[in-house]
């Protein structure tokens, strides 16, 4: 299993809040949604950070932490279907994978989603 260590933290156009659960420009950082709010890109182009600028936030062991938890969580995830991919016993293949995480008010680390075809979409000079 490869590790991208150059990933990506999307952030929205808006100030988290429950106070407008509404919002999807709060609660959604797709870029699909985020592109089309009124402050797209106002903190950061396109809506992104580079990983490594997480330690702006957090101390750098906590953010070694996160990526631990990342790769331990993503481990598991594909050793849960690993019976399912490449069931041709394909050579010489590979198959692209986008996972999603959230990192909650404690930096726990939570596995959103697996997306099989991820956007590759150039919506940032980062991307």
């Amino acid at each position: 299993m490869y590790f991208f260590k150059e990933g990506y933290i999307r952030t929205s156009a808006e100030n988290f809040s429950t106070e407008d659960i509404n919002n999807y420009y709060i609660h959604l950082t797709n870029n699909a949604i985020q592109k089309n709010a009124e402050n797209y890109g106002q903190f950061e182009s396109g809506n992104i950070l580079p990983y490594k600028d997480l330690v702006e936030f957090l101390p750098k062991e906590k953010v070694d932490d996160i990526w631990e938890k990342v790769k331990e969580i993503s481990y598991m995830t594909f050793s849960s279907v690993k019976k399912k991919i490449n069931q041709n016993q394909r050579k010489f293949c590979f198959e692209l994978f986008g996972l999603d995480f959230i990192i909650d008010n404690d930096q726990k680390v939570w596995l959103i989603e697996v997306n099989d075809n991820p956007c590759l979409e150039m919506s940032n000079p980062l991307l």
